[in-house]
């Protein structure tokens, strides 16, 4: 499971508050195809992940041939990858209080120190973070002193980290650090209070000082006030249309009918690369079913069988929910990568088995998008038995867009 480390940057005059986010970098491979985040949602002053080319133009290169369009993901399909000796800024804009957040990885432990995040006023210096060797974090305020370091593991491990920056009047100019790994519970405060600076922050700059690693960044959020959601979801919405399966309900397979039947799947290929944030499967209640019922993504085998776990819908269902007639039910709150022609399997689990109170899911009996489905079952989630190679599930996936 990929980890990431959230960084939150603020910058504020009579108070302390900015933020921003580095997590650890692992090197490999992601999908391209990315889909565009509709920013018409964006809860802050400004959004930007790298999926359009709207969100690279935001950015000025300053060393190097960073690439902007990298298919390595973090968060969503795409990134910024900075080689080394390569670096980037970013215009904000130059207010009394303002925050910044970004997400950033590493591939490996950092060398010695290095300064990673510069805050500047045009060329004038007014922070920095740096990073030191063992993962050990610091910030200071231009002038003021080096604050104490904390331990923020960002080449093995998800952290978000919120840093402040006040204005100061000649030797109070503060920045101060948290971290934390949801998001919200900020903890692990560092603070640099003394700073000599007088003005306001309107460029950041990201360099990879480093002579082997590589530095990626992604996510950043301006705003005008504290971004109390530092995650992937501000900004998108669950509404594109995904990969689907539709029929004319052929048959139907009982989940939670047995023990044999506890998890039923079904094998599709990604029609494009994306974020899927919802399925829906044609469902109907067979006696009372106490349930819940559960949606979740798996990845393939190599033998048409699912493997690994990626992830779950957030919100199950029960028999009152599905009710007794044939429907369409939607399972919400999923968040799993999909990467454009790569096999998965949509895999229904009943917490429940009774002979007389479960859900039937309806299969269309023909070869729907032309990849060879199959249904399989399980009774415990890892050993899988096929019960046919040419039928599938009607389904459809929204994506976040």
């Amino acid at each position: 499971m990929k980890k990431y480390l959230i960084l939150i940057v603020l910058f504020l005059i009579p108070s302390v508050c900015f933020a921003w986010g580095i997590g650890s970098m692992l090197a490999g491979g992601a999908p391209a195809n990315s889909p565009a985040a509709d920013w018409d949602l964006c809860p802050y002053t400004h959004c930007n992940d790298f999926e359009a080319q709207a969100d690279d133009d935001d950015w000025t290169t300053v060393g190097g041939s960073p690439d902007y369009d990298n298919t390595f993901v973090i968060q969503r399909i795409e990134s910024l990858e900075l080689s080394a000796a390569e670096s980037v800024s970013i215009a904000v804009t130059a207010r009394a209080e303002t925050w910044i957040s970004f997400m950033m990885r590493f591939n490996d432990n950092n060398e010695s120190t290095e300064n990673l995040i510069l805050l500047y006023n045009d060329s004038t210096l007014l922070g920095t973070l740096l990073y030191e060797h063992d993962n050990n974090m610091k910030i200071q305020a231009e002038g003021g002193t080096l604050s104490a370091g904390e331990t923020v593991s960002v080449s093995t491990g998800t952290e978000y980290i919120k840093l402040r920056f006040k204005q100061g009047t000649g030797s109070n100019a503060e920045l101060e650090f948290w971290t934390c790994g949801d998001g919200s519970t900020w903890a692990q405060n560092l603070t640099s209070t003394d700073g000599t600076s007088t003005a306001q922050v309107n460029k950041i700059k990201f360099q990879n000082t480093h002579d082997n690693e590589v530095m990626r960044v992604d996510l950043f959020y301006e705003n005008s006030a504290d971004i109390t959601n530092a995650t992937s979801y501000a900004g998108y919405a669950c509404s594109g249309t995904g990969d689907a399966c539709t029929g004319n309900d052929n048959g139907e397979y009982g989940v939670g009918e047995s023990n044999d039947y506890k998890y039923v799947g079904s094998r599709f290929v990604a029609d494009a690369s994306a974020t899927l944030c919802a399925i829906t499967c044609r469902l109907k209640e067979i006696g009372i079913y106490a349930g819940p019922l559960t949606a979740c993504i798996y990845s393939d085998d190599g033998s048409d069988k699912p493997d690994t776990l990626l992830g779950c819908a957030s919100e199950t269902l029960d028999g009152d929910d599905i009710g007794s007639s044939v429907g369409d039910n939607e399972f919400t709150g999923l968040d799993v990568d999909v990467i454009s022609g790569t096999t998965y399997h949509v895999v229904l689990k009943s917490n429940t088995v009774n002979a007389i109170a479960y859900i039937e899911v309806y299969w269309e009996d023909s070869d729907c998008s032309g990849d060879g489905e199959e249904i399989t079952r399980s009774g415990d989630g890892s050993t899988w038995t096929s019960v046919t190679s040419n039928y599938a599930f009607e389904f459809t996936t929204k994506k976040l867009e």
